[in-house]
């Protein structure tokens, strides 16, 4: 580790020599341009990262993110493989795109694979962590498979909390807004 940080250390002072003038250089001597950028390394170095909190909802945010338009089954398995990553990435104390990269997880839950082979054959190159639960991702997306498949757009709409309309009811409604005495 001693020969490891003294390695380190060697280069990186060498490294902030070459960049330092480079930015001297290119600004013709002035110090505004290699300020600027210690000011700016400054600020980021004062940032504390914080791990996101995970909710029931923190997939749909993603899913938004992602502007994927899923049935009620991919967006089943799209949540469940969301919460499985998540917790195993913080078990782990690994990134959660160490686990599961998200691309991945959105092919995943767009294609459904019946079996465990479809699953590791949506990833490539298949993660270490997937390959170890593949069947209980199987799992999973076995349990999604089972809810009843509804439109991109009515899945949407139960996932906020709304119902969908009705035609019957949209014509209940044009019907008494017709004054009356007009048919």
């Amino acid at each position: 580790m001693v020969q490891y940080a003294r390695t380190d250390t060697h280069y990186l002072l060498y490294i902030y020599d070459c960049v330092r003038a480079q930015l001297l250089d290119f600004n013709h001597g002035q110090p505004g341009l290699l300020q600027s950028v210690w000011n700016k390394s400054r600020d980021l170095s004062l940032k504390k990262y914080m791990k996101p909190i995970y909710t029931e909802e923190s997939y749909l945010e993603l899913q938004r993110k992602q502007k994927r338009s899923f049935n009620t089954q991919q967006l089943t398995a799209f949540r469940l493989l969301f919460a499985w990553r998540d917790k195993l990435a913080r078990q782990e104390d690994e990134s959660t795109g160490y686990v599961l990269p998200t691309h991945m997880m959105i092919k995943i839950s767009e294609e459904l694979p019946k079996e465990p082979q479809g699953i590791i054959a949506c990833c490539n190159p298949v993660p270490p962590l997937l390959r170890q639960q593949v069947n209980e991702l199987h799992l999973l997306v076995q349990q999604a498979r089972e809810m009843p498949l509804l439109k991109a757009e009515i899945a949407a709409q139960k996932n906020k909390g709304l119902t969908p309309i009705k035609k019957t009811e949209i014509t209940v409604v044009s019907v008494l807004m017709i004054p009356p005495g007009s048919l």
